[in-house]
C-alpha cells in the first residue's frame, strides 16, 4: 500500500440514496436511481460513490448508501436526497484493484495502516468509481478509490 496522506474529497451536485437493500438488489437500486435522475431532466456525471454502513450477514441485507454526481440540482424525495456539496474532510485514500468481493481486504489493510500512523478510522469506507465503465460493480483492472475519514489520535 502506498504511503497514506490526509486529504479531502469534495464533489458538487449529488443525489443520494440510503436504505436497506438485499445484496442481490443493489444493481436494481442503482438503475432506479439513474431513472430518477433522468426523469428529473438531469444528467449523470462521472462518479458513483457507494458505502456500506451495516451488513447483516444472515439476511444478506445491507444498510447502503449510493451517491451519484449530477449536472444540476433536482428536488429531493422521500427516497432520494439532493446534496449540493458532498465532502469528506480529513480522510485517506487508497486504490483497490480486483474483484469487488475483495474490498473488505482493502478496508482491513487501510484500517491497519491508519492505526499504525496514529490515525483514528471513522467508517464507513466510501468507494468512488468512474461511472463511464460498462458496469460500476465490475471495476477490475481500473480500480476504485477507497476513502475513509480519519482523526488524529493524541497519545500521552
Amino acid at each position: 500500500m502506498d504511503e497514506l496522506e490526509i486529504t479531502s474529497y469534495k464533489i458538487e451536485n449529488v443525489i443520494r440514496f440510503r436504505g436497506e437493500i438485499h445484496n442481490s438488489k443493489t444493481r436494481d437500486a442503482l438503475e432506479k436511481l439513474y431513472k430518477h435522475i433522468e426523469d428529473n431532466g438531469a444528467i449523470r456525471s462521472d462518479e458513483v460513490i457507494t458505502a456500506t454502513h451495516v451488513l447483516y450477514l444472515e439476511s444478506r441485507i445491507s444498510d447502503m448508501e449510493i451517491i451519484v454526481s449530477i449536472d444540476r440540482a433536482i428536488p429531493s424525495t422521500d427516497e432520494y436526497e439532493y446534496i449540493p456539496i458532498f465532502e469528506l474532510e480529513e480522510c485517506v485514500v487508497t486504490k483497490h484493484r480486483g474483484h469487488p468481493s475483495l474490498l473488505p481486504v482493502t478496508y482491513t489493510r487501510l484500517y491497519h495502516e491508519c492505526q499504525s500512523m496514529g490515525l483514528d478510522v471513522k467508517p464507513p469506507f466510501y468507494n468512488v468509481v468512474n461511472s463511464d465503465m460498462d458496469d460500476v460493480w465490475d471495476f477490475g483492472g481500473r480500480g476504485v478509490d477507497v476513502y475513509v475519514g480519519v482523526g488524529v489520535v493524541l497519545k500521552s
